[in-house]
C-alpha cells in the first residue's frame, strides 16, 4: 500500500509542487518585462502567464530543434531566478485556522488528482494521434508536411508540446499522465489563493464566487472518465482549465477597475487554450477588446494611451498565435489548420481536398458518431434522432444545466436586498457573453459536448455566482439543520441523476422552485445557497460514480510505477512512391509514438523529401 499508492501518489502531487513554483517564477519574470511598475512580489497569476510563455517557448524551440531536456535550460533558470527574486518580495499570508482549513482543502484535491494520474491511459485520440505528436516533437523538429501522414497531426497542438516537455528523463513516459493534472492542480491553487484573500466591504466578489464553483465543475469532469481526461494528455480538460482561469482573470480585471496585471493573466491563459483549441481565438480577442475599452473609459485615457496600455495585454497571445500558425504551417502548410485559408505554396502542402475531407468527418463525427458525412451535414435530422437523445443522458450537459436551480429562488425572492447584485453584472457579462458566443459557434461547427466543456460549464456558473445573495450568518442549531436539508437534497439528487440523468435537471429547477415559493422572500436568500450547494455536490458525485472511484495503484514498469503504453500490432505497408510505413493489424488506427505508421491507408504518392524523416514528408511528385 505504501509503495504502491502512497508514496508514488505523493511523488507525483511534489513534482507538481516544484513545477508550479518554477512556473510562478518563470512567470514573475514576464509580467516584469511586460508591466515593469507592477511585479512587487509572486501572485498566483504568475503561474498561469508562466505556462503560457513556456507554451509560446515550446512552439518556437520545436520549430529549431526537437524537445529534449536541454529544453529545460532556460525555463528551469528563469524560474528559479524568478522565485529567487519575486520570492523575497512577496507577501506571505499568515498561517491561521483559514488558512489551514484552505490548505487542507486544496492538498485533498492535489492528492485526489496525483492518485488519478497514476492510472493508465485510455483516451481514445491518444493513441491516434496524440503519442504521435509528442513523440515527433521529443524526435525532430517541427518536421514539414508531417500531415501527409495522418492530417490529424497538422494540428499545433501546444498543450502535446507541454507534455512532450515534462518527458524527459527520469521522468520519461510520465509526461503524458502529469499535463492535466497539472492544470487541475493549478486551478485548485488558484481557488485556493482567492479564499485566502480578504473582502473589501466583507462581500464575497463575483471572481471567488465563481472560483468557488469550478473545482466541483472539473472533479464532475474528471469523474466521469478519469483515466481518459486526466491521465491522459486529453486537450478538451486541458482548454477547460485554462479557458475557465482565463476568464476568472478577466472578470477579476474588470472588477478591479480593468486592472491590467488580471488582464494580462486573462489573455495569456486564453491565449494558450486557443493555441490548443482555436474554438477560444475569438475569447481571446473578446478579451483585449473588454479591457481596451474598459480602460479608456474608467480611466479617461486617450487612444494613444489605451493602445500604450493595451499593450502588455496583447503581446503573450500574439506571440502564442504567431507561434501555433507558424507551425501548423510547416505541419500541414495551412497557417489556419483545418481552415485551407492562406495555404502555402510549397510542396509539402496537404491536398486541400484531403483536409476538407477529414474536416467533413470530424463535424459529422461530433453530430453523429460513425454515421456517412454527407448523409449527417445534408439535413438537421441529426438534432432530433441521435443528438438531443444522446443529450439529456450526457452528465456533461446536465450537470451544468441543474446549476440553473440556483437562479429559480432568487428569481421567486426579488425583492431580497442584495447590494451587491449590480456591481457583480459587469464581471459577469465578463464570462457569459464570451461563453455564450462560443457556444453558438460550437453548436453550428462541430457540436460535440467535450469540445465545449468550458463555456458550457462557465454560462451557469456565471450566472450563479452573479444571482446568489449574500449568506448570512445563522445560529448553530438553524446550521446544523440548513447543511442537513441541504445533505439531503444533495442525496437525492444525486440519486435520480445516477440512476435517471434526464430527470436530475427537471428535479432540481422544479424542487427548488416549489421550495422557494413554500417558503417566501425571506428564506428565499438560504434556499438560494441551498440549491447551489445540493447541486454541486449532486454533481461532482454522480461524475465521481460514473467514473468508478478507485485507488489507483503504481504497480506497472513505468516511471514511478506508471503503467507503460501497449505495444501495438503492426503490419508493414509501403506506399507506390516506395516509402516503407507500419499499420495498425486488422484495420486498427492506434499507433500510439510508433514512429511512421499510419493509421488509415496512406496515399499513395507518398514519400520523404530527403533522405530522414526530419526532412519531411510530400505528395507532390
Amino acid at each position: 500500500m505504501v509503495t504502491e499508492v502512497v508514496l508514488p501518489t505523493l511523488a507525483v502531487a511534489g513534482i507538481w509542487g516544484l513545477l508550479a513554483a518554477l512556473l510562478a517564477g518563470g512567470g514573475w519574470i514576464v509580467r516584469r518585462a511586460l508591466l515593469r511598475a507592477s511585479a512587487p512580489g509572486l501572485a498566483s497569476g504568475d503561474i498561469w502567464i508562466g505556462l503560457a510563455a513556456l507554451g509560446a517557448y515550446l512552439v518556437i524551440w520545436n520549430l529549431l530543434l526537437a524537445i529534449t531536456w536541454w529544453t529545460w535550460i532556460l525555463p528551469l533558470a528563469g524560474g528559479v531566478s524568478g522565485i529567487a527574486i519575486g520570492g523575497r518580495r512577496r507577501r506571505w499570508p499568515r498561517l491561521d485556522r483559514r488558512a489551514a482549513a484552505v490548505a487542507s482543502a486544496v492538498g485533498a484535491g492535489w492528492i485526489y488528482l496525483a492518485n488519478v494520474a497514476l492510472g493508465p491511459i485510455q483516451d481514445y485520440d491518444f493513441g491516434l494521434y496524440h503519442a504521435d505528436l509528442i513523440s515527433y516533437a521529443e524526435r525532430y523538429r517541427t518536421v514539414l508536411g508531417l500531415a501527409n501522414l495522418h492530417e490529424r497531426l497538422g494540428a499545433g497542438d501546444v498543450h502535446l508540446l507541454l507534455a512532450a516537455f515534462l518527458d524527459q528523463k527520469p521522468l520519461a513516459g510520465a509526461g503524458p499522465h502529469l499535463i492535466n493534472g497539472l492544470l487541475v492542480a493549478l486551478l485548485f491553487l488558484e481557488v485556493g489563493v482567492r479564499l485566502l484573500r480578504p473582502s473589501p466591504d466583507g462581500m464575497p466578489s463575483f471572481t471567488r464566487r465563481l472560483a468557488v464553483l469550478l473545482p466541483p465543475a472539473a472533479i464532475a469532469l474528471i469523474g466521469a472518465a478519469p483515466e481518459q481526461r486526466l491521465t491522459s494528455p486529453n486537450l478538451d480538460l486541458a482548454a477547460f482549465t485554462l479557458v475557465a482561469a482565463g476568464l476568472l482573470y478577466l472578470a477579476d480585471s474588470v472588477e478591479a477597475g480593468f486592472r491590467a496585471q488580471s488582464a494580462v493573466t486573462a489573455t495569456a491563459t486564453l491565449g494558450l487554450a486557443a493555441a490548443t483549441r482555436p474554438l477560444y481565438w475569438p475569447v481571446t480577442g473578446f478579451a483585449i477588446i473588454v479591457f481596451a475599452i474598459g480602460a479608456a473609459r474608467n480611466k479617461g485615457l486617450s487612444v494613444r494611451a489605451v493602445l500604450r496600455a493595451a499593450g502588455p495585454v496583447v503581446i503573450m497571445p500574439l506571440v502564442l498565435a504567431i507561434a501555433w500558425a507558424g507551425r501548423q504551417a510547416v505541419l500541414s502548410g495551412y497557417p489556419l489548420f483545418p481552415l485551407t485559408i492562406g495555404g502555402l505554396s510549397a510542396d509539402w502542402r496537404v491536398p486541400a481536398a484531403v483536409v476538407d475531407a477529414q474536416t467533413r468527418v470530424d463535424d459529422a463525427w461530433a453530430r453523429i458518431p460513425g454515421a456517412d458525412p454527407t448523409t449527417v451535414l445534408s439535413s438537421w435530422h441529426w438534432l432530433h434522432e441521435y443528438w438531443l437523445a444522446k443529450r439529456v443522458r450526457d452528465l456533461d450537459v446536465m450537470a451544468p444545466l441543474t446549476l440553473v436551480a440556483c437562479v429559480v429562488p432568487v428569481i421567486v425572492g426579488l425583492g431580497t436586498w442584495d447590494p451587491g447584485r449590480r456591481r457583480r453584472v459587469l464581471p459577469m457579462l465578463a464570462v457569459v457573453a464570451p461563453s455564450a458566443l462560443t457556444l453558438v459557434v460550437w453548436f453550428f461547427t462541430a457540436p460535440d459536448p467535450r469540445f465545449a466543456w468550458a463555456p458550457i460549464w462557465l454560462v451557469p456558473a456565471g450566472l450563479v455566482a452573479w444571482a446568489l445573495p449574500p449568506f448570512r450568518r445563522l445560529s448553530a442549531r438553524w446550521l446544523l439543520a440548513f447543511v442537513g436539508a441541504t445533505g439531503l437534497a444533495a442525496l437525492v439528487l444525486a440519486l435520480i441523476g445516477i440512476y435517471h440523468i434526464i430527470w436530475i435537471a427537471p428535479a432540481a429547477v422544479i424542487g427548488w422552485a416549489v421550495i422557494a415559493v413554500l417558503a417566501g422572500r425571506r428564506a428565499a436568500p438560504f434556499v438560494a445557497w441551498g440549491a447551489a450547494l445540493s447541486v454541486i455536490v449532486a454533481g461532482a458525485s454522480i461524475g465521481l460514480n460514473n467514473g468508478r472511484v478507485h485507488t489507483s495503484r503504481a504497480n506497472g514498469k513505468g516511471p514511478l510505477g506508471m503503467p507503460l503504453l501497449p505495444p501495438p500490432s503492426l503490419i508493414a505497408v509501403t506506399t507506390s512512391a516506395g516509402l516503407q510505413l507500419s499499420q495498425p493489424v486488422n484495420g486498427g488506427d492506434q499507433c500510439f509514438a510508433v514512429t511512421l505508421c499510419v493509421p488509415y491507408t496512406p496515399n499513395p504518392r507518398l514519400h520523404l523529401r530527403g533522405r530522414t524523416v526530419a526532412q519531411g514528408f510530400s505528395v507532390e511528385p
